[in-house]
């Protein structure tokens, strides 16, 4: 049986990008704080239903500061739903 999984796992292949039509987002290297805003906005252009993109206040450079909520908005506010916070791309970015 562990003989099978080790194979298994050996033809598992992890993409180091994720492709959206119209942006290739790779995972193997650091973005600036102009590229990751584009990319954000991108999320939020091509899945408004799902995605909502708002600045809670500004970084000592006086750049916005990201969040972005993901919900299906058509079930109700964000607000009103239970919630999971994960933080991101907080440093030197």
């Amino acid at each position: 049986m562990q003989a099978l999984l080790r194979a298994k796992i050996r033809n598992i292949q992890i993409s180091t990008y994720i492709h959206i039509p119209t942006m290739k987002i790779k995972f193997d290297r650091f973005y600036r704080y102009a590229e990751f805003t584009e990319i954000l906005q991108h999320f939020v252009k091509k899945f408004p239903t799902l995605l909502a993109l708002e600045s809670i206040g500004k970084s000592h450079e006086g750049k916005d500061i990201w969040v972005v909520t993901a919900t299906n908005q058509e079930t109700g506010a964000a607000a009103d739903k239970p919630a999971y916070w994960v933080d991101a791309n907080i440093h030197a970015s």
